[in-house]
């Protein structure tokens, strides 16, 4: 076929005949015969023909990858702790303990960093850790620096509120400039315990933290227990939070910074947590403003105030079960998150009325660039919490422990019911069976026999989606966790947050495909994102002063890429 392809990066149209598309495994071919077409036919079918063999091409392809490094168990002083994290580009894996003593491990050199808390006081935690091993970790009541795998302190992260002397440093964006989370007081002699931040990285290393505007009241007037942040897009510019209201569930919060460099703070979600059109139920009446007599002594004046205690709280609940709808997701449920096209969160939802009712729990996903709120409530997705999403419209779940407590099994569950393993998952994924890795036996308590047990436990993934970590309880006893890390050579999330590109001006590069290769104008530095033309995320490619990008192992088929530099953004549309 000629002429797919001109050097602006436009589509011409191909020449009449067939039109052949192939893979490692299969080949497509559509052929049309028409009775003599005249040249309008031709010019106005060509293109509904090029599509449509394009279409058939890259429907028939499914998301596959292959694995790159084997299941592979983390050193003995590394499960004794759950794992929080990796390292963007999943060298580096860390956690924790609840007695406060942190891990970080380096895969490459097979070392681990031990932050040990030797007396239980020294409180340790670990929220990040960049690619290049800069550990951000908080020390309680000491503050929060970044150290290196030796545990030398190379930058402290300093509160900007003397109040508030404990830094929380919850998210690192993935290039270590930008970071968001909150101030404690660990008194709590604060009117609010937390207090929401972000912060940015100088060229010398160091870091200036401020404070992010709060809102004072929740949706129903209110005073919040606390506010908080805990994510950011790339760039910094647009955070997610939480405002922990006065009946205990959360409220997302959305910041977005604006043209004058202030950050404004909007609650695009309450349409999905309130009733936006029911009149406020205004504040819960209390008890004491109403009931003043004591029950021995004046017992009839005190069945009078009850009575009229209990009217008024009767008539405040029926108008704030009007304005509530009984749906909470919680924020506070973060794994996975960073690596997801979306903030994975859990839903509660009051289910019945009066005393006739039951909560069910199931994932949701909050989305970060409009504030949305999608959710799969569905039986087979009941009692789990969201991980992630998948390329093929399936939601990564983990038991949230509302409805079997030993139910400790990754899952992927997709809206019509169908419900896999995560090592069922990644088998029909990458046509390997990896689970004798995580098989092995153990007695159970009182027994005598040994039973065998298949457990990969709770997954986490690296920003660039290509490292899977499991921690799974150790049920033989000798340590506490069974943890482990493996490797795949393209991830199946749907467009990680950690690679997705910014939204920046139109870049002035401009770039050609020739041959097997992207050929760029001028060197590029930058990274390059490759899309097929549905808009999922196939891989993406670091540059440093590039001129060209060889794509020798694509399958044929119509891609899109997107170089994102300094310069701006630049985009091109190929056949290969």
């Amino acid at each position: 076929m000629e002429n797919f392809y001109s050097p602006r990066g436009d589509f011409e149209i191909p020449t009449w005949g067939i039109l052949f598309f192939s893979k490692k495994n299969a080949s497509f071919a559509i052929t049309i015969t028409l009775n003599d077409p005249d040249d309008m036919t031709r010019k106005l079918l060509s293109p509904l023909l090029l599509l449509l063999a394009l279409s058939y091409s890259l429907g028939a392809q499914q998301v596959s990858c292959k694995v790159t490094q084997e299941p592979k168990s983390l050193p003995a002083e590394a499960c004794d702790f759950s794992i929080y994290g990796t390292s963007p580009n999943g060298r580096y894996i860390y956690g924790g303990s609840p007695n406060s003593t942190a891990f970080c491990y380096d895969t490459e050199r097979d070392t681990t960093s031990l932050f040990l808390s030797e007396t239980g006081a020294e409180k340790y935690m670990i929220y990040a850790v960049s690619d290049d091993g800069e550990i951000f970790v908080a020390q309680d009541e000491v503050g929060a620096f970044v150290c290196n795998m030796a545990q030398k302190k190379l930058q402290e992260i300093k509160t900007p509120e003397s109040a508030w002397p404990d830094v929380r440093p919850v998210y690192v964006t993935p290039d270590a400039k930008h970071l968001v989370g909150y101030l404690m007081d660990p008194t709590y002699a604060q009117e609010s315990m937390t207090l929401p931040i972000y912060g940015t990285r100088g060229e010398d290393g160091s870091w200036t933290i401020k404070t992010l505007p709060m809102l004072d009241k929740d949706y129903l007037g209110n005073k919040p227990n606390y506010t908080q942040a805990f994510f950011c897009s790339p760039d910094g510019k647009k955070i997610l939070g939480r405002q922990n209201t006065r009946n205990g569930s959360d409220r997302p919060l959305f910041w977005q910074l604006n043209e004058q460099g202030q950050y404004q703070c909007s609650t695009p979600c309450d349409s999905f947590l309130y009733n936006l059109d029911a009149p406020l139920p205004g504040p819960e009446p209390d008890w004491d403003d109403y009931v003043t007599a004591d029950y021995e002594q004046d017992p009839d004046l005190y069945a009078q105030q009850e009575a009229e205690y209990n009217k008024a709280h009767d008539a405040w609940q029926k108008a704030y079960d009007k304005v509530v709808k009984g749906v909470s997701p919680d924020l506070a449920w973060q794994m996975m998150a960073p690596t997801s096209g979306y903030w994975m969160i859990s839903i509660q939802e009051v289910v019945g009325k009066g005393d006739d009712y039951t909560i069910i729990s199931y994932p949701g996903a909050l989305n970060v660039a409009d504030g949305s709120i999608e959710r799969i409530n569905i039986p087979e997705a009941y009692g789990l919490g969201g991980l992630g999403r998948t390329h093929d419209g399936g939601w990564l779940c983990y038991p949230d422990g509302s409805l079997d407590p030993n139910d400790r099994t990754t899952y992927v569950v997709y809206p019509d019911g169908k419900k896999l393993t995560m090592l069922e998952y990644l088998k029909q994924l990458t046509g390997k069976d990896l689970s004798p890795a995580f098989t092995y036996s153990y007695t159970p308590y009182g027994k005598t026999e040994q039973k065998s047990i298949t457990d990969m436990g709770t997954v986490q993934f690296s920003a660039d989606g290509k490292t899977l970590v499991s921690c799974a309880v150790d049920m033989t006893g000798t340590r506490y966790y069974r943890n482990a890390y493996l490797r795949v050579d393209k991830h199946f999330l749907a467009q990680p947050l950690g690679v997705a590109p910014i939204q920046v001006e139109r870049g002035d590069l401009s770039i050609l495909w020739q041959g097997d290769a992207l050929y760029f104008s001028a060197p590029a530095t930058g990274t390059l994102y490759l899309y097929d033309t549905t808009g999922r995320l196939l891989d993406s490619y670091s540059l440093a002063a590039a001129s060209r990008l060889s794509l020798t192992e694509l399958a044929q088929g119509l891609y899109i890429g997107q170089l994102v530099t300094e310069r701006g953004v630049s985009t091109v549309r190929f056949i290969r």
